[in-house]
């Protein structure tokens, strides 16, 4: 498939529809392409506003759009540049003067790549909301040498990558009584992509082994982007679980150490600490309740 830059430079109008009855028009105009079916294949560019001009405004403006020649040469693709006045009101809009429409292929017909180069001029009536062809635009144009893929739109700016404040929390799950341990929290580090490196080191997890073979237990590593407003939470990117696998790749070492009399996990104490705290809750509770 071929493409080619087709160079444009909205320079007048003469003699356009006065559609301001009582301040000064002040016209501009939007320049893009569209095919047949209203679809457009381009960004919208908008010239300055003519605030002198009136009825015969000046803009010498420059843009630049790639164009799809296989689209353009079966007649499917239009110049469109449509006329407007500015109003100063926000909440009225910019009232319409008219249009122009021309085939891409109508323009195509003169250039070939030997005068890519070649600036062609030209003049088009411009047809208002009613029908009628009053006042008239002059525009240039050209085109550059065809190329196979098309190039980046030249009007889009382009954003830079952002980096992410990237950040792992990292606990034991106990899977059958569906509690977990303290979480720990790696150390927020700037990433520009998808790959950070923390080389966290986490406190020891005690874990009962007999509940562990029988698959109580999952460790869980949740990664999360840190925003700078605290009003939102932390974004969420994905988790991994050990020994089921979700939504990442994780690269981790670990390492057991000896066995230990107390088979009371993390996450019984944790437990235990819950049921003690609602427990002296509802005995002062019911001290209270009795004694007034």
């Amino acid at each position: 498939m071929s493409y080619s830059p087709l160079e444009l430079v909205i320079q007048s109008a003469q003699g356009l529809k006065y559609v301001n009855h009582v301040k000064k028009m002040k016209p501009y105009a939007v320049v893009f392409i569209r095919d047949h079916n209203n679809v457009l294949h381009s960004s919208e560019r908008k010239t300055s506003v003519d605030l002198e001009g009136g009825s015969n405004p000046t803009w010498n403006f420059n843009v630049k759009f790639t164009i799809n020649l296989a689209i353009a040469q079966e007649n499917h693709l239009d110049l469109v540049i449509k006329l407007k006045s500015r109003r100063k009101s926000h909440g009225i809009r910019d009232k319409d003067i008219g249009e122009v429409r021309v085939l891409i292929s109508e323009l195509l017909k003169c250039f070939g790549d030997d005068a890519a180069e070649d600036e062609k001029h030209m003049s088009k009536s411009v047809v208002t909301s009613d029908g009628e062809a009053q006042g008239a635009l002059a525009f240039s144009y050209k085109f550059g040498r065809t190329v196979d893929h098309p190039p980046t739109d030249p009007n889009v700016k382009q954003r830079p990558k952002r980096g992410a404040n990237g950040f792992a929390v990292v606990y034991l799950w106990d899977i059958k009584k569906n509690l977990r341990s303290p979480r720990e929290l790696s150390s927020s580090i700037f990433v520009d992509g998808s790959n950070p490196t923390w080389s966290f080191k986490v406190i020891t997890f005690h874990i009962d082994i007999t509940k562990a073979q029988e698959n109580h237990y999952a460790l869980v590593v949740k990664l999360k982007s840190c925003r700078k407003t605290h009003c939102f939470p932390d974004k969420y990117i994905g988790e991994v679980r050990v020994p089921k696998t979700l939504q990442a790749e994780l690269a981790f070492s670990y390492n057991f150490g000896n066995p230990i009399a107390d088979h009371l996990t993390l996450v019984n104490i944790r437990k235990k600490k819950i049921l003690t705290k609602v427990v002296g809750k509802l005995v002062r509770f019911l001290i209270e309740l009795v004694l007034f």
